[in-house]
């Protein structure tokens, strides 16, 4: 089995709403049957939703990510005979995204809540979450204009409703 790269758009009032409808929607549209490469396939596994700072393009992190991860592969284990020397635009895509992204704290809702291990670089979890098939996916709510554009493009405009996009690697 191999795995697809999936990107989704999704609305609802949380994120946790517009997974849920994004993977009713996949199913909708591409079965029940499993390894389809969609959103779908995360239904378990659930997502990481990352900020960003204000005017950064959602799909322009996503652009950013493949070049980081050579950088953070590198920087993890630089003697390592597998993992190539990033050049300038790997080096700086990690930058780029170690400037403009941050995790999203989690509430634990009692001390006894299982609170899975991540990465303290919000970089190194965003590679982590978008390069995992088994895994969870990134969610980043999309705001401002774009926002309201992809709103009024699928008939809610005037909602309460956010915007969000999901991507990853899903097994298909």
């Amino acid at each position: 089995m191999g795995a697809a790269d999936f990107t989704t758009i999704a609305l609802g009032k949380t994120a946790n709403e517009a997974f849920s409808a994004a993977i009713e929607d996949a199913l909708y549209d591409y079965g029940h049957a499993g390894y389809t490469g969609t959103i779908a396939e995360k239904g378990g596994d659930g997502f990481v939703q990352f900020n960003v700072k204000t005017r950064t393009n959602p799909t322009e992190v996503q652009g950013k990510l493949w070049d980081a991860q050579v950088a953070l592969s590198y920087e993890k284990d630089p003697t390592s005979e597998w993992v190539c020397k990033p050049n300038a635009a790997q080096r700086n895509a990690l930058a780029w995204l170690r400037d403009r992204i941050s995790l999203t704290p989690v509430p634990r809702r009692s001390r006894y809540d299982y609170a899975p291990a991540r990465p303290r670089d919000a970089a190194a979890a965003l590679i982590q979450a978008a390069d995992d098939k088994w895994g969870a996916c990134v969610c980043i709510e999309v705001t401002g204009t774009r926002a309201a554009k992809i709103k009024a493009d699928r008939g809610r405009k005037g909602t309460h409703d956010k915007v969000f996009v999901f991507f990853g690697t899903a097994s298909c």
